[in-house]
């Protein structure tokens, strides 16, 4: 299996071999962070009620030409066919979201490379009805690491203190 890949500092194509051969990408989108590309990747055939299955990330690092997997952590939830993994990014650092809908999402962050944890859950938001928002995603994460900005219900941005797990309206 192979990549054709369009650079345009080069303005030129090029082939790209070493795409895992057990691989498939899933239809959501990928996300860049910090010089590479990332997509979810399922190395199993695709079952509509096996959600889980997406347990890696597919990489493309720009700089290098290459393709390698890095593996998440699974979804931990009541995984029902309504559940969601997707994998966003602020152009710096990398997150997986985990919603399970009328349950609760999960934002994990990758922590730097070489990190003997590779993943660290960031915050984790009861999805009921009464909660003040029912979809957020990361926009940017604070320099000192304390906050996160999130844009809330596709329709506001707020600022979450990490630390004291408190809500601020941006």
């Amino acid at each position: 299996i192979m990549a054709i890949v369009y650079s345009l500092k080069t303005n030129s194509w090029k082939q790209i071999h070493n795409v895992p051969s057990n691989t498939r990408f899933t239809r959501d989108s990928g996300a860049f962070a910090d010089g590479a590309l990332y997509w979810l990747g399922i190395n199993k055939p695709v079952d509509i009620n096996d959600t889980c299955c997406k347990d890696f990330l597919v990489v493309f690092d720009l700089g290098l030409d290459q393709f390698k997997e890095i593996l998440i952590p699974a979804m931990k939830g009541p995984v029902i066919s309504f559940s969601t993994r997707c994998v966003d990014s602020d152009g710096r650092s990398l997150c997986i979201i985990d919603s399970y809908p009328d349950c609760h999402t999960d934002l994990w962050l990758m922590n730097n490379s070489g990190a003997e944890i590779p993943w660290s859950k960031l915050l984790s938001v009861e999805n009921h009805r009464t909660q003040p928002f029912r979809f957020f995603r990361p926009v940017y994460f604070s320099r000192s690491g304390e906050s996160v900005l999130l844009e809330v219900d596709n329709s506001k941005l707020v600022w979450y203190d990490l630390g004291k797990k408190a809500v601020k309206n941006f």
